[in-house]
């Protein structure tokens, strides 16, 4: 029923305004599960406990278009083409559509998923960098 009232959403929202798909990014944070749960794993970046991760893949102006729960120690390009695919409920995309990767997928194995896919991607600006890459600068 949520997941039905979602695209009628999406749809209402397309025929408005357009959704702008020729843009996309992907995004995904990890946050604290303390309860567990189904998609609840250790999670790396807080020491074991329990965690949350979400991918999330938007449209050029931001609209949420999919986004997937995993177990916060779920690798990101692991996510990246559950994510991709995810989209299809949107309807067709074009044919390239350029994805914008958070520095967290902006990593090889990611890279060479939206090159098996033909889609063309860009990394995020300058300064947002991955924390390792920081570490690693300064």
């Amino acid at each position: 029923m949520a997941e039905r009232l979602r695209l009628e959403v999406l749809a209402a929202y397309d025929q408005l305004f357009g959704l702008e798909l020729e843009h996309l990014a992907v995004d995904g944070c990890t946050t604290k599960a303390p309860r567990g749960g189904q998609t609840a794993g250790p999670s790396p970046v807080d020491r074991g406990k329990q965690g949350r991760k979400r991918s999330v893949a938007v449209e050029a102006g931001g609209i949420p278009l999919a986004a997937l729960p995993a177990p916060a120690n779920q690798r990101d390009d692991g996510l990246l083409a559950a994510t991709l695919d995810a989209l299809e409920v949107v309807g067709p995309l074009p044919a390239q559509p350029v994805v914008d990767l958070d520095a967290g997928y902006d990593y090889q194995p990611c890279r060479q998923i939206l090159t098996g896919m033909a889609w063309p991607a860009r990394s995020p600006p300058a300064g947002r960098q991955p924390r390792s890459r920081r570490a690693a600068a300064g």
